[in-house]
């Protein structure tokens, strides 16, 4: 199994449209991408520079940004770019609801 640190899940994240929001005080970066017309997308990443992030975690993640196992991995690795993303979201939240956050709002 595959390890990813947060520090790198962040990195890849900001450098594709995501944005920090101020915290809830926790252990964890708050990050928001907004589109127009359509969902806005929230996640939370671990501030510790030792974690590690296994599939089940990068799971969590993926519903939070509307994406599969694989393609968060895509997007962690870098090989698919932000309007690749732009397309996903587009295409599984047309009424501007992500199916697959656990948060959805009705």
């Amino acid at each position: 199994m595959t390890y990813y640190k947060a520090k790198d899940i962040l990195k890849a994240l900001t450098s594709k449209g995501m944005e920090e929001i101020p915290g809830d005080g926790s252990h964890h970066i708050m990050l928001k991408r907004e589109y127009e017309g359509g969902p806005t997308l929230i996640s939370r990443i671990s501030r510790g520079s030792k974690a590690g992030y296994d599939d089940f975690l990068l799971t969590q993640v993926g519903k939070q940004l509307a994406l599969n196992l694989s393609e968060v991995k895509l997007l962690v690795k870098c090989p698919m770019k932000q309007a690749e993303w732009d397309q996903i979201v587009a295409e599984r939240c047309p009424d501007g609801i992500n199916p697959l956050a656990p948060y959805r709002r009705q």
